[in-house]
């Protein structure tokens, strides 16, 4: 019959932030290691961890950030080149605007769909979506059409 492991109860100012196993037990100094501080271990995913006054702080990696401002347990977790969530830096999101919808790319969210009724009539990306042909005299439908010539 299998039982969960064991839990490793370290001295003050110590922890298992190793391989999580009872071999190499509690390790790390929490008080003297850049990478872990305070009350715990730092992430090291893409960050170069730093430990600032018990808090785990660091430089994310380029092309990463830390867009859910946890860097203690997942570091720099988002990869702002290709996140639609978080394209090109944390909270630019490619699908908040309900006109469109996009893919992000290399940092750039590029257009992918415009959403029923809306047309990219001038072909400007930074504007895309921007003709509701529901409602446009001049754009009737499709680009250009004027509503006049369908009487």
């Amino acid at each position: 019959m299998c039982s969960a492991p064991l839990a490793i109860t370290c001295d003050a100012g110590f922890a298992n932030c190793g391989d999580e196993s009872f071999e190499d037990g509690c390790e790390t100094n929490l008080n003297t290691s850049s990478a872990h501080c305070g009350i715990g271990c730092c992430s090291i995913n893409h960050i170069t961890p730093k430990c600032s006054g018990g808090i785990c702080n660091g430089l994310c990696q380029t092309n990463y950030a830390d867009c859910d401002n946890d860097k203690r347990s997942n570091g720099c977790e988002t990869d702002i080149r290709n996140t639609n969530q978080h394209c090109g830096t944390c909270g630019t999101d490619c699908n908040a605007d309900v006109t469109k919808s996009g893919v992000c790319s290399n940092k750039v969210c590029n257009l992918s769909t415009c959403a029923t009724g809306m047309l990219n009539c001038n072909r400007d990306p930074a504007d895309a979506c921007e003709v509701n042909s529901m409602t446009d005299v001049a754009n009737c439908g499709s680009c250009s059409k004027s509503c006049s010539s369908m009487w």
